[in-house]
């Protein structure tokens, strides 16, 4: 049985990239956050286990009615974000590689677009999906992108998808 999962497409990964970076644009974002941030993209159903801040939590909560597909249910959710991490890497590389992010801020563990290389088609691409998406992207991009990554309350911690305790403060 052929079974697609877009968690581990490049491409499809690149599109879920490009997404969030737009709406993050000019900010530079660190790339463990833009992987956090990616994964609820396509998993939005697993925001709800993330220990947010109340207001936060409100917003998930009215933004945040999707169903689990039956056929593609994640048990759990840290080890499909491990899983998911080389793809989401091949899909910044692939980014990098066609000038779209800065590869030496890539190489520092930060992800900044350079706008003026997105073509027109691209950008209006984005636009068209952002309008089927806005809620859930604009929650990504607005609120979870603005708490910090480290620390005992940071990202990283509130989340569970990634080990928080050993990073330099």
């Amino acid at each position: 049985m052929l079974v697609y999962n877009p968690a581990f497409d490049i491409h499809h990964g690149i599109f879920r990239m490009l997404q969030l970076l737009v709406r993050l644009y000019p900010n530079r974002v660190e790339v463990d956050k833009l992987l956090i941030l990616d994964f609820y993209l396509l998993f939005p159903n697993k925001l709800p286990e993330a220990k947010l801040t109340s207001d936060v939590r409100l917003l998930t909560n009215k933004i945040v009615n999707y169903k689990e597909n039956p056929y593609s249910k994640v048990s759990n959710a840290k080890i499909l974000f491990n899983q998911m991490r080389n793809y989401q890497l091949a899909s910044l590389s692939c980014l990098a590689s066609y000038s779209l992010i800065d590869k030496e801020l890539l190489e520092a563990g930060w992800v900044e677009l350079e706008i003026a290389s997105l073509s027109q088609d691209v950008k209006s691409t984005i636009a068209d999906h952002y309008l089927k998406e806005s809620a859930l992207i604009d929650l990504l991009t607005k609120h979870l992108a603005k708490i910090d990554l480290k620390n005992n309350s940071g990202l990283k911690s509130r989340t569970g998808l990634m080990e928080y305790r050993y990073d330099i403060r």
